[in-house]
């Protein structure tokens, strides 16, 4: 994230050790018959996010998967912040 000073504040890294590394878990729509899948791996300091959304059959609407922190490591102050930088990549073209 980048603060007015011009100085990034980083709010999570995927390398073990890191002040910034978090426990990771993924979690998908169980509830009402969903049946979106996915799963979240560290490897090579990289985190993983995988998985397929898929609609709810009984609702006629899209499911959901998402990943998320399972540990109580608290994350940086970004109140200074003005706009947020994520680096991603796609395994398949989007």
């Amino acid at each position: 994230l980048a603060q007015e000073s011009g100085e990034d504040i980083i709010l999570a890294t995927f390398v073990p050790g890191d002040a910034t590394a978090h426990t990771w878990q993924e979690l998908n729509d169980p509830v009402m018959g969903g049946e979106s899948t996915g799963t979240f791996t560290v490897s090579d300091n990289l985190g993983m996010f995988r998985g397929e959304v898929v609609d709810v059959p009984s609702l006629k609407a899209p499911g959901f998967i998402k990943a998320q922190t399972s540990d109580s490591v608290s994350f940086a102050d970004i109140s200074s912040c003005t706009a947020i930088v994520i680096n991603a990549r796609a395994a398949v073209p989007y």
